[in-house]
């Protein structure tokens, strides 16, 4: 009986129930941190940018720097698109799922500073999705 219960103690605290607990705690609270949005500090409308030391002309130059910048994501994530559907054809699976994974990288900068450009030619900051697709579409 004694051996038992020895036995019984040891491989309870060999599987450390507490601590396993405790680790999926931790994990389940960073997955929770990881897909939550933040609040930002800071909101500022566009007529605040003045205060901020942002003028006109800064406003003209980074949008002709963004859209030399979206332009750019854009024809690379179309070349890289290409070039993952050549890889496809001749058989090279793994380099095709590294290359669309690449596209999807080159497009989302693409969408970003399209979006900036949206944002600062509507003279609106936080514009939703739905505002960006109705001015990509050409609802202004």
């Amino acid at each position: 009986m004694f051996k038992f219960k020895r036995t019984r103690k040891l491989i309870k605290n060999s599987f450390d129930f507490k601590g396993v607990v405790n680790q999926q705690k931790v994990i389940l609270q960073h997955f929770k941190k990881m897909f939550s949005l933040s609040k930002p500090k800071y909101t500022h409308s566009f007529e605040q940018l003045d205060d901020i030391g942002i003028d006109k002309l800064k406003l003209a130059n980074l949008v002709q720097r963004f859209s030399l910048l979206y332009r750019f994501f854009f024809f690379g994530g179309i070349a890289m698109l290409t070039y993952a559907l050549c890889l496809l054809a001749y058989g090279y699976i793994w380099a095709f799922l590294l290359s669309v994974s690449l596209t999807f990288v080159f497009l989302s900068h693409a969408f970003k500073f399209h979006y900036w450009v949206v944002q600062i030619k509507k003279h609106k900051l936080g514009c939703s999705i739905k505002e960006w697709w109705q001015y990509l579409l050409g609802g202004q």
